[in-house]
C-alpha cells in the first residue's frame, strides 16, 4: 500500500514538473517519494535538479547525501554532509520553502492554480495514507502559500504529531502562529533548539560512520563528540561509537 502511494505521488509531481518545470520544491518532492521506492539514483537526480535551483535548499542537499550512501558512493556522500554541516554552522536558519522567492514574482492566479492542483493531489494520498507525516506538511505548506494560515497551522501540528521530529513542519507551524498572532506560542517553539540540533546530530552520526569506513578515525572522534555534546537521542549512539573506538 505506501509503495502504491509512492509511486502514485511520484507520477503525479513528474506531471506537474512538466507543467512548472521551474519549481524547486516539486523536484524536491518528487526525489523524496522516489527516496523512499529506493530508486536513489533517479531521487538523487531530482535533488540535484532541485539544487541547481536552489542551491540553498538545504533539506535537499542531505537527502541527496542519503542517496550518494545508499548509491554505494562514500566520498560523494560524505563531501555533500560535509558541506551541509558548514550550512549549519553559517546559516541563521534552515531555508523551509525552496521556491518563495519564484512564488512571489508568480501572479497570484498562476500561483493559486497550480497549488490547488497539488493540494487535490495530496489530499486524496492522504485519504489513503492517513499516517504520513508528510503529507499533513505538504499540505499545510500549500495553504500558506494560499494565505490561508489556520488551515496551514492545523495540518503542521498534525505533521508534528505523527513525526516530532519533524524540523520544518515545527518551524512552519511556529512561522504560522505568529501570523495568527499567537506569538507566545511562536516563540516557546522557535526557542526550543532540540529539534534543529537533532537534524544537525543526524548528519553528524552519518559523517562519524563514513569517517569510520575510511579510516579517517580522528575525524569521526571530532564528529562523535561533537554530537554527544549536542544533548540530544542520537547522542547516546554516538557514545557508543566512541566507547567501541577506544577500545
Amino acid at each position: 500500500r505506501e509503495s502504491w502511494c509512492h509511486n502514485w505521488v511520484a507520477h503525479q509531481y513528474r506531471l506537474m514538473i512538466e507543467r512548472e518545470p521551474g519549481s524547486p520544491e516539486m523536484y524536491f518532492r518528487l526525489g523524496r517519494s522516489l527516496q523512499k521506492l529506493r530508486e536513489h539514483e533517479d531521487a538523487a537526480a531530482q535533488f540535484r535538479q532541485c539544487l541547481a535551483l536552489n542551491p540553498k535548499f538545504i533539506p535537499a542537499k542531505i537527502s541527496l547525501a542519503f542517496s550518494l550512501r545508499d548509491l554505494g558512493q562514500p566520498e560523494a556522500a560524505l563531501a555533500t554532509f560535509e558541506s551541509v554541516y558548514q550550512d549549519f554552522k553559517t546559516m541563521p536558519e534552515i531555508y523551509l520553502f525552496s521556491d518563495k522567492d519564484r512564488l512571489k514574482e508568480s501572479s497570484l492566479e498562476k500561483r493559486s492554480g497550480w497549488l490547488r492542483s497539488e493540494l487535490e493531489i495530496l489530499q486524496l494520498a492522504l485519504t489513503q495514507n492517513p499516517e504520513f507525516a508528510d503529507l499533513y506538511y505538504d499540505i499545510g505548506r500549500i495553504f500558506f502559500f494560499l494565505e490561508q494560515p489556520e488551515e496551514a497551522a492545523n495540518y503542521f501540528e498534525k505533521a508534528c504529531e505523527k513525526n516530532p521530529n519533524f524540523m520544518r513542519a515545527i518551524v512552519s507551524l511556529a512561522l504560522t502562529l505568529m501570523q495568527l498572532n499567537q506569538i507566545e506560542r511562536a516563540s516557546a517553539i522557535l526557542n526550543d533548539l532540540s529539534h534543529r540540533n537533532r537534524l544537525f546530530g543526524k548528519v553528524l552520526l552519518e559523517m562519524a560512520r563514513l569517517y569510520q569506513a575510511g579510516g579517517d578515525l580522528a575525524s569521526c572522534r571530532k564528529a562523535l563528540q561533537e554530537l554527544i555534546g549536542l544533548n540530544v537521542d542520537l547522542s547516546d549512539r554516538g557514545r557508543e561509537m566512541l566507547a567501541q573506538l577506544d577500545r
